[in-house]
């Protein structure tokens, strides 16, 4: 379980530097040079190491459970069920991640931005998940994902052998 919790905190470490990188790329560009004046900035940052923290741990258990087919099923959840989800009427995007970071960074929809870029950044379904609630679920997550994959990778996977 060692092994595997420490791989995945610097899986969690690269990840989230390199998405804190770009977001200050983006916000340094977007505003002049000075990314600081970003009103969002801070809630991007932390939708962005919550993000990294939750779909890390959910693609940890996936390639434990699953190690031969790790790759597509991910893929699959990440641009089908992350890209649909969230435009779906009712409260589907409950079970979205990407619902739950929507509603920590809070971005304000602009009306006359194209119809297809509002569906692409799974926009069209009416989020209405509060910060309070989407980030101790965006712990939770983690948590149990790496749980359960430290158990499934020490029971089923890592058999410590007698000649050790």
């Amino acid at each position: 379980w060692m092994l595997l919790t420490v791989r995945y905190l610097a899986a969690v470490t690269v990840v989230t530097a390199i998405g804190i990188v770009a977001a200050l790329a983006v916000s340094a560009a977007a505003f002049g040079g000075n990314p600081f004046v970003n009103p969002l900035l801070g809630k991007d940052i932390l939708a962005l190491v919550l993000g990294a923290f939750a779909y890390s741990g959910a693609f940890v258990l996936v390639s434990v459970v699953f190690p031969t087919r790790a790759m597509i099923i991910c893929l699959v959840y990440v641009f089908g069920w992350e890209g649909l989800v969230p435009n779906m009427p009712g409260t589907m995007y409950y079970l979205s991640i990407f619902s739950h970071l929507q509603a920590i960074a809070q971005h304000p929809v602009q009306s006359d931005t194209n119809p297809f870029i509002i569906f692409l950044a799974s926009m069209t379904g009416t989020n209405t998940l509060s910060a309070s609630v989407s980030v101790p679920v965006l712990i939770l997550i983690p948590v149990a994902t790496v749980a359960a994959a430290a158990a499934w990778f020490t029971h089923f996977e890592f058999v410590p052998r007698d000649d050790e």
